[in-house]
């Protein structure tokens, strides 16, 4: 795992991006921690591929419903407008 930009020189938890030697991405937790007089430390990768799919599919999403709700919102204040401004039958 290629820790890039990570200091691991910090006594506190430390987050970030790392690659794996296949090129993926994780995001990893390293925690440092003392057992008896050795340092160690403590690490959890997630992947993130899952997390990049979902972005994506978001992005689609929303591309497709913004132009719609703004075409939506222009017709129901078009119609309000015009009931507004027409003369009343009474």
């Amino acid at each position: 795992m290629k820790l890039n930009g990570l200091s691991l020189g910090d006594s506190g938890p430390i987050f970030g991006r790392a690659a794996l030697d296949n090129g993926e991405t994780v995001h990893v937790a390293i925690i440092p921690f003392q057992q008896g007089s050795q340092k160690r430390i403590f690490a959890v990768a997630i992947p993130t591929f899952g997390t990049n799919r979902v972005l994506d599919n978001f992005g689609g999403v929303a591309l497709l419903l913004f132009p719609l709700s703004l075409l939506v919102t222009a017709g129901i204040s078009a119609l309000y407008v015009g009931r507004s401004i027409a003369p009343s039958n009474s």
